[in-house]
């Protein structure tokens, strides 16, 4: 229970209102000279709002610099905006108002476009406007605590909060998001969100409140490549020779124990990783480590499913120098570990792989 009490000026028109249905609440029949009072303080206490909310919004378009010489609003759209402002229940919205206002000026979308991003701020409310937001960051950084982007959006968009459904509805029903039906069938569902929902919130939204800690989350640490440290390798060549051969031309690495929750706390634009493998033929085997370049790790096959990702092999006793002539499993190691770097460098250097 919120104990916070709101003392109102006894001259208020809020106040005299409240004494007048207290009034009318000890009759049985108002009289009209009542009613009429009440009509007249509310219409007080709108006038007074409606002084506010334009004097705010004055004083916002001063700040944010607004052109006079290069404002490309007409009288129609203008007049739109401050209608909207004016009839809208939620004070705090005037500064998107005011963002919207300077963005549509600089703007140059045709005016249908502009009265139909007016009409869609209307629309929303503030909460709606906070969720689009939590959602396009959680589209496009990843967070710590959760493994992928899609986990990410699952945990937002699958709450039972009313009031965070009633916003992921009202964004659908507004034609902002739809359900992404790329991939698997899920039980619940991801959602894209329409070229008019990213414009909104870039009208909206400074860069610097798109960023995770602006909504009090965290980014993971990010880099060009990690490492997994799985199967030891004879001088720990697996991860020196490809750490500092990648450190070398400018790749990020970082290094991770397989069994760690790096998935959690980091990503990375690719994954190296290796793992035990048996070939057979016929009646004979040999024993190989695999070393996978992959996009995501977690697959327990390692199968590679993505054009992009590699294997690379080595004879298991070349890799763990377990040979009598430990310069030839060595050399055969480098060697190896060559061809994983010499990939991993082409593929991030490509225009597509900044």
């Amino acid at each position: 229970m919120n104990d916070k009490v709101i003392t109102l000026a006894p001259d208020s028109p809020l106040n005299k209102m409240l004494d007048l249905i207290a009034n009318v609440a000890s009759r049985k029949i108002p009289g009209v000279s009542v009613v009429l009072e009440l009509r007249q303080a509310y219409a007080k206490i709108r006038e007074e709002i409606h002084q506010d909310r334009m004097l705010d919004f004055a004083l916002g378009l001063r700040d944010l610099g607004i052109d006079k010489d290069n404002f490309d609003l007409s009288s129609e759209c203008f007049s739109a905006i401050v209608t909207k402002l004016l009839l809208d229940d939620e004070k705090r919205k005037t500064e998107f108002y005011i963002k919207l206002t300077i963005e549509l000026a600089r703007s140059d979308l045709d005016p249908d476009l502009k009265i139909y991003y007016i009409n869609t701020l209307s629309e929303l409310t503030g909460a709606d406007i906070d969720f689009a937001r939590k959602l396009y960051i959680r589209q496009t950084v990843p967070l710590r605590g959760y493994t992928s982007l899609e986990d990410a959006e699952l945990a937002l968009t699958s709450s039972k909060q009313g009031i965070t459904l009633k916003s992921l509805h009202k964004l659908i029903n507004h034609g902002l998001l739809d359900e992404n039906r790329s991939g698997d069938i899920r039980a619940k569902p991801l959602y894209n969100m329409t070229d008019e929902l990213k414009t909104l919130i870039s009208y909206l939204f400074h860069p610097d409140d798109l960023v995770p800690s602006a909504i009090g989350d965290n980014q993971k640490e990010a880099f060009d490549v990690i490492i997994i440290d799985h199967y030891k390798s004879l001088d720990n060549l697996y991860i020196t020779q490809i750490r500092d051969t990648l450190t070398n031309k400018q790749i990020s690495v970082g290094i991770v124990q397989h069994n760690d929750d790096y998935r959690l706390q980091k990503t990375a634009k690719l994954y190296i990783y290796n793992n035990a493998m048996t070939h057979y033929s016929g009646s004979r085997s040999k024993e190989y480590i695999q070393v996978f370049v992959l996009f995501d790790p977690a697959s327990d096959t390692l199968k590679l499913s993505h054009s992009g990702e590699r294997s690379f092999k080595i004879e298991k006793e070349n890799y763990f120098g377990a040979i009598r002539n430990s310069a030839d499993a060595r050399k055969a190691l480098l060697n190896t570990l060559s061809e994983v770097t010499d990939y991993v460098v082409g593929y991030l250097k490509k225009p597509e792989h900044p």
